[in-house]
């Protein structure tokens, strides 16, 4: 344990460490929620830039038509 100059006790100082170490396995968590969310939104805008591909497709074919 590192010197605690005599200011906490050695049992607060391991409760402190307890918590910081949750904090930080909270953090890890979001930081990988947020790439799986990332990810998931370019997936989503090559969908929606093929979408557009589709419907320009099918508004030219439908102009040919008329």
């Amino acid at each position: 344990m590192p010197e605690t100059n005599n200011k906490i006790t050695p049992e607060l100082y391991r409760t402190i460490v307890a918590i910081v170490d949750e904090r930080v396995k909270e953090i890890r968590v979001t930081s990988k929620d947020f790439h799986e969310l990332r990810d998931a939104v370019k997936e989503l805008a090559g969908a929606q830039a093929r979408t557009e591909q589709a419907v320009e497709r099918l508004s030219q074919a439908q102009a040919a038509t008329e």
